[in-house]
């Protein structure tokens, strides 16, 4: 007898299959920004997001950069991704010298390297208006192009490291701002990014 009841008390607390089914099933986009839905949209795994950006560098030295470049990150499982950056730069000198001084320019670069995602939810900005937006943390190694005072073309090792904000605007265009540190020449160069994301698919 004890161990009927027992039986009769599993069965009723344990989840229907239905509901069973319902946990596999992802969130809609519908359901993701419905006010009344508490839940976060997750990132499938095999999504990529593909990011063009403007990005300028801030901080010291001769020079301020300004860089065109494109991210591509490709999701994976719980979080994680791997990306693919590379960009080219212009430069403009910040600093007058009274003589004509030359230093070496970055001129662009490819890294490759893997990340997470330490940081998703979803904010109302209206009544009827909410907005998902993860946070993304990565690091990557590659290959920075330089142009060394004498005009001479020469490759330097570069390591990067990112923590991008990005807003979901539907559910395939984001708007993406973040920060890079890039080790370049024994130095580092801190820089803001602002970008568009489309995502294929999500």
């Amino acid at each position: 007898m004890a161990l009927r009841r027992l039986a009769i008390a599993l069965a009723l607390l344990s989840p229907g299959r239905a509901l069973a089914e319902r946990r596999l099933v992802p969130l809609s986009w519908a359901d993701a920004t419905s006010t009344r839905c508490p839940s976060r949209l997750t990132v499938q795994p095999g999504s990529a997001e593909f990011q063009g950006y403007w990005a300028t560098s801030f901080g010291g030295g001769l020079d301020t950069y300004r860089a065109l470049g494109i991210t591509q990150r490709l999701h994976a499982g719980d979080g994680w991704f791997a990306v693919l950056d590379a960009h080219a730069f212009t430069t403009e000198r910040r600093v007058t010298v009274p003589v004509d001084v030359r230093d070496t320019k970055r001129l662009g670069g490819v890294t490759l390297g893997a990340g997470g995602t330490p940081l998703r939810g979803k904010v109302r900005i209206a009544d009827d208006t909410i907005v998902l937006f993860d946070v993304v943390a990565s690091i990557s190694l590659g290959v920075a192009m330089v142009e060394q005072p004498d005009h001479r073309l020469d490759h330097w090792f570069a390591a990067a490291g990112e923590l991008t904000l990005r807003a979901r605007l539907t559910r395939e265009v984001s708007l993406d701002l973040g920060v890079h540190d890039t080790y370049v020449g024994a130095q580092h160069e801190l820089e803001a990014r602002l970008g568009i994301g489309v995502w294929i698919p999500d």
